[in-house]
């Protein structure tokens, strides 16, 4: 009885490309050779033994893989119910693509009616890269393009942007970020009081009334061509 050599491959039977931290799965398809198969596979670091039916699979099912960075899934060996081995150069590849990162920075003060830069940092993915957030829990999103980047923005009042997710072309990642903006409104003064005095060093009082504006205030006033200054 003349019983034939074990002839297997390796494949990619779950997804791929992956995200960082997602799994896929793999199987062994069965050309030849006698079933179980003891099969002795290497993803590059680690060798591993699994035994394999006659439909390629590990315990009736794809054998679940969960590689962190790019990973080439090579068969070394392979043992069959009948005693026959053979070695195998067959291999397969994964990708993984890293998870995109953003951190977001800006000023976390404006004048009213300023215009500001929210700044993004993207340390991880690639271009382009869309950013969700809400502004006041009401939400929105930006396109960006650039590693460095940035947006205007000039809330009407003290708002807290919430950055919850960033995604490339690849993948997506939840964010926990936040800038929180607080608009101090602008400085409004009116000037009163003065009168008709005599040249003999009498005095008459001229009033700066604010109506806006966060104290001690500075005002900037001239009299005749003189400029003078008050706190």
């Amino acid at each position: 009885i003349i019983n034939e050599i074990p002839n297997i491959d390796i494949a990619v039977t779950g997804n791929n490309p992956l995200c960082f931290g997602e799994s896929s799965e793999i199987s062994f398809p069965v050309f030849s050779g006698t079933a179980p198969f003891s099969l002795i596979f290497s993803d590059g670091i680690n060798s591993n033994t699994v035994t394999v039916d006659n439909n390629g699979l590990v315990n009736g099912s794809p054998l679940s893989i969960n590689p962190s960075s790019n990973t080439t899934y090579s068969l070394v060996s392979v043992n069959d119910d009948k005693g026959c081995f053979s070695t195998s150069s067959n291999n397969t590849s994964i990708i993984v693509n890293e998870l995109p990162n953003v951190s977001v920075s800006g000023n976390n003060e404006l004048c009213e009616g300023e215009i500001s830069q929210l700044y993004f940092n993207f340390t991880s993915g690639s271009a382009p890269w869309t950013v969700n957030y809400s502004v006041n829990g009401v939400p929105t999103s930006v396109a960006l393009p650039n590693i460095d980047d940035s947006i205007s923005v000039s809330p009407n009042s003290s708002s807290i942007y919430d950055f919850t997710s960033v995604a490339d072309p690849n993948c997506s990642n939840n964010l926990n970020d936040q800038v929180s903006i607080t608009i101090n409104p602008v400085p409004n003064a009116i000037m009163s009081g003065g009168g008709s005095v005599c040249d003999d060093g009498s005095q008459v009082d001229v009033f700066i009334n604010t109506s806006s504006g966060t104290p001690p205030f500075n005002a900037q006033y001239s009299v005749g061509i003189e400029t003078k200054y008050l706190s």
